[in-house]
């Protein structure tokens, strides 16, 4: 009882593991001959990957249970008096997973040990989450090494927009990234630190990464895509390794051809040169007491982006180089207490801060500057309280600064028809810079902080009537805290131009510079039991209470821009908001063979987001007025005079002075049912079919309160041109829009609440194949169908025209390898999916409200091309000594040369289906690792 009563206290006062797994399960079952169970049974664990011994004790069940397991290969010995020792090796632990192990001991006739290689367990009997994993094993021997946002996207049920053709994304966080339909909502573990980014940390650190979709279990706050990445320790050898890799424009191939040149391509981008560099190196500085590891490496990764021209014509660079660093120490205290810190940083700096996609519509002048570092860190407590209570408590913290500034002091100027941007850093988003105030970044800096302290203690009790219950507790907070210093453009103003910038047509106004800072306080309890009914059924019982409260620190306006005047902000904790969120899901050893496993569940979720960052009043004041050019020299592209606000020429105004958060916000929500069956086929393969239906309800949403819904009451109809953008011809069509009332004009007061008609609904079907290696070869395979509907009431009827979603996308993923004679490793990644659905946009005549962008098709009447999409590797290796090793390595990109349009213009006129980006040309790179 003195043991449960400290382990209580210490949880309490500690702090726990947050979000995802990081670790597996060994469990099992000791019988006899007869199939009797056997209590009392000894079980040693060893591995490479813990330190010294670990031991248990068979309950009255039979039944023994070993967590917090790094992924690695473990050996089990079972010993009973009267019986045969027997040894299990090679057990194969990833990241999550928990494998059972259950075992027959014989009678003993003298002292023998008998040992077994058995095959590692490959269906999981106990955990419902539809989850991949990337061991070290696949990791190592990938195409797409190096980059860690094409692996993800290379895992099933995981979309990203653009694809990665040779680390040609692995400067860049994946965009668009969905899980099984849901945008968004990702929760980073990196070695248990909650982070913000996925890109960019050193491949040669992490031994495994998981990538879970669906089911999620009560440890996980979201609904989308959980990444836990799990950094190596450094064991009781010593060991390393160095790699080094290049690319060269003389590498890459041309996958320009009739059908682009027909489309106005006619140059594509070009890889101008990649080094990457980097190694590793771990050990012990005193076996089973003391281990160190520590990782490192520098990436310069330069592109000529096709259509990205410097003012005389010629083609521009865009170079990243980055910096890498990672640190462990796992030091044991006692035989039952371990201490851990972990640590990682990265530099990555752009000169000239692009999206691919929209370089074609950038100046070079207009690209930002940005000094990207983050890091991660953490320290951890392990305490082994007893053979079934452990407790982990940790501190974690997350850091990143990331500045987005303008490289020149000219004033920026877009055109709303050519889509051209130049002038003064204002962001990259060319396709909807006409639509009010989005598409628009102000020049900033950013700095987040992250402090967190969470914890769980793990009990495992067992009785002959109720079966094994595995319970974990945890209580955790994070403090998540976001400085933003916005500059402001030069002259604190945009220009916007029609015609290839010919004829002025607005000057909206910015109250810069300035400085927020927004908090949220983020508290979670949760509680979930692995029931083990019986030898078949086993249920996962959770519940998860998530607290947040969204923080106004003090801070305000000085009055020193010549569009802002002075306020302040006092120092104010907004709404908490809360979140009850239950899961349940089962588990059933169909034959009893731990061969075939049918799963089910229900998981509720909230979608979390920063409110105190949508409402905060200290935001941008803006205003848009009709404007003629005046004041303005177009030679040095700055203003001779200050602009002076025309109060009569006003179009819109977005205000956040009296940005208010409705009293009855809560959180929007998910509902996901998922179904499945799990089926062992072969040796160590496993042949899974998903079913997964999220449904997301009661959306947030900003409304313009001061201007109701009645107030668009002027209707205005005009010609759509259809799609060849021509009027006269068969496709045009009347389509009317509606102007505000000229009261209104200019009015804003916004508000956030929740949109009880705003939702959306995805349900997925998917077949997946996984093959741990054996017999030579390795596979993570799936196929699957996603079906969206989504609708989001508009504030008028104007942005609201063909806003319904409805429409299916298919994708394929399959990654592998096979050992090849002579110690020759293939590789290959195939990677196949429907384009992205789109609409085509056009843009409104000038309304009061200004000019709006409008989808002239629903979503979804326009598609990108599909694209497939085949990467290659070979690796030979040379043995060097007793202990090292060194590979050589050729991997081909895009071997099948695809040319498919990943990115173009849907407005409607000269630029309509103007293509902005292609999958790059197939290119091949030359390695080579040395490991020992």
């Amino acid at each position: 009882m003195k043991v449960y009563f400290v382990a209580v206290l210490l949880w309490m006062l500690g702090t726990a593991i947050s979000g995802v797994a990081q670790d597996g399960v060994i469990t099992g079952r000791v019988a006899d001959a007869s199939d009797a169970i056997l209590p009392g049974v000894g079980v040693t664990l060893t591995s490479a990957q813990v330190m010294g011994e670990r031991t248990q004790v068979t309950d009255e069940r039979g039944t023994y249970r070993f967590i917090l397991l790094p992924p690695g290969a473990y050996k089990l010995k079972f010993e009973l008096p009267g019986f045969a020792t027997l040894v299990r090796d090679g057990v194969q632990i990833t990241a999550g997973f928990t494998a059972t192990i259950s075992v027959t001991l014989q009678v003993a006739t003298s002292t023998e040990t008998v040992t077994v290689m058995g095959t590692s367990p490959i269906v999981d009997l106990e955990n419902a989450t539809v989850a991949t994993n990337f061991t070290a094993a696949i990791t190592n021997v990938l195409p797409a090494k190096q980059d860690w946002g094409a692996v993800v996207g290379l895992a099933p049920g995981i979309t990203v927009a653009t694809p990665d053709v040779g680390g040609s994304r692995a400067h860049l966080v994946p965009s668009s990234l969905k899980s099984f339909g849901t945008s968004g909502q990702i929760w980073i573990l990196m070695d248990g630190v909650i982070s913000e980014s996925i890109s960019y940390w050193s491949f040669d650190a992490l031994s495994e990464f998981q990538v879970t979709g669906a089911n999620q279990s009560a440890e996980v706050p979201t609904s989308g895509a959980s990444m836990n990445f799990i950094v190596k320790s450094g064991g009781n050898g010593l060991h390393g390794g160095l790699y080094a890799d290049w690319i060269n424009k003389n590498f890459q191939s041309s996958n320009l051809d009739a059908g682009l040149i027909k489309q106005g391509v006619t140059t594509l981008t070009v890889r101008d040169r990649w080094n990457d560099f980097h190694g590793d190196l771990g050990g012990p500085f005193k076996k089973d007491k003391f281990w160190w590891y520590t990782a490192g490496g520098y990436q310069y990764d330069a592109l000529l982006p096709f259509g990205f021209k410097n003012d005389d014509g010629s083609q521009a660079t865009y170079s990243v180089p980055f910096k890498r660093l990672n640190l462990k120490f796992d030091y044991q205290l006692t035989p039952k207490n371990t201490l851990t810190y972990s640590g990682a940083g990265v530099q990555k700096y752009h000169h000239q801060r692009i999206d691919i996609g929209a370089a074609k519509y950038m100046a070079p002048e207009a690209a930002g500057i940005s000094n990207y570092r983050h890091w991660a860190q953490k320290w951890q407590l392990t305490t082994i309280l007893s053979p079934r209570v452990t407790l982990e408590t940790k501190v974690g913290n997350y850091g990143l600064i990331y500045p987005r500034v303008s490289a020149n002091t000219k004033v920026s100027m877009r055109d709303l028809d050519t889509l051209q941007i130049r002038g003064g850093y204002s962001g990259s988003d060319a396709e909807r810079s006409g639509e009010g105030f989005s598409g628009i970044t102000i020049p900033y800096v950013t700095r987040y902080r992250k402090w967190q302290a969470d914890g769980v203690l793990a009990v495992n009790t067992s009785a002959l009537l109720t079966g094994n219950h595995n319970v974990k507790v945890g209580y955790g907070y994070l403090f998540d805290g976001q400085t933003t210093t916005d500059y402001g453009f030069a002259a604190n103003v945009i220009t916007f131009w029609r015609g290839g910038f010919k004829t002025p047509a607005f000057i909206q106004t910015y109250d810069t510079p300035y400085i927020t800072k927004d908090i949220f306080h983020q508290s979670w309890l949760f509680a979930n039991d692995t029931w083990n009914l019986n030898r078949k059924l086993t249920l996962n019982l959770g519940f998860r209470y998530e607290g947040y409260v969204p923080h106004l620190a003090a801070q305000g306006k000085s009055g020193s821009g010549p569009y802002q005047q002075a306020f302040t902000v006092a120092d104010t904790y907004l709404k908490r908001l809360n979140g009850p969120v239950p899961r349940l899901s089962a588990v059933y050893d169909v034959f009893g063979n731990g061969r075939t496993a049918m799963r089910a569940g229900f998981a509720k979720y909230v979608l979390l987001a920063n409110p105190e960052a949508m409402v905060n009043p200290n935001g941008s004041n803006t205003n848009r007025y009709n404007w003629n050019g005046a004041g303005f020299d177009r030679i040095s592209e700055t203003f001779t005079t200050p602009y002076v606000p025309i109060p009569a020429n006003i179009v819109s105004s977005s205000t956040a002075v009296n940005r208010t958060l409705d009293p009855n916000l809560h959180f929007p929500h998910v509902d996901e049912y998922t179904a499945g069956i799990d089926q062992e086929i072969s040796k160590g393969m496993v042949l899974r079919f998903n079913f997964v239906r999220k449904f997301e309800r009661d959306h947030w949403q900003t409304f313009n309160t001061s201007i109701p819904y009645s107030a668009y009451n002027i209707p205005v109809t005009f010609t759509d041109p259809g799609r060849d953008g021509l009027i006269g011809s068969a496709d045009d069509r009347q389509i009317t829009v509606y102007s505000v009332d000229p009261k209104f004009r200019g009015l804003s007061t916004q508000v956030l609440a929740n949109n009880p008609h705003s939702f959306a609904t995805f349900t997925t079907y998917q077949i997946e194949a996984v093959k741990r290696l054996a017999d030579k070869w390795q596979l993570v395979s799936g196929l699957e169908w996603l079906q969206t509907k989504a609708t989001n009431d508009a504030q008028d009827p104007t942005t609201g025209i063909n806003g319904e979603q409805n429409y299916w996308t298919w994708q394929f993923r399959t990654v592998g390898s096979y050992e090849l004679p002579r110690r020759i490793t293939a590789s290959a990644a195939l990677r196949a999916s429907q384009g992205a659905a789109q609409s085509r946009t056009l843009n409104t005549p000038s309304l009061n409200q200004g000019v709006v962008v409008i989808n002239a098709e629903p979503i979804g009447a326009l598609r990108y091309p599909n694209y497939g999409l085949l990467d290659l590797k070979f690796q030979k290796t040379f043995t060097l000594g007793d202990r090292g090793s060194l590979s050589a390595m050729v991997d081909l990109f895009n071997v099948n040369n695809s040319n498919a349009v990943l990115t173009r213009s849907n407005l409607t006129g000269v630029t309509f289906l103007s293509v902005s980006q292609v999958m790059d040309p197939r290119i091949f790179r030359l390695g080579l690792n040395y490991k020992f």
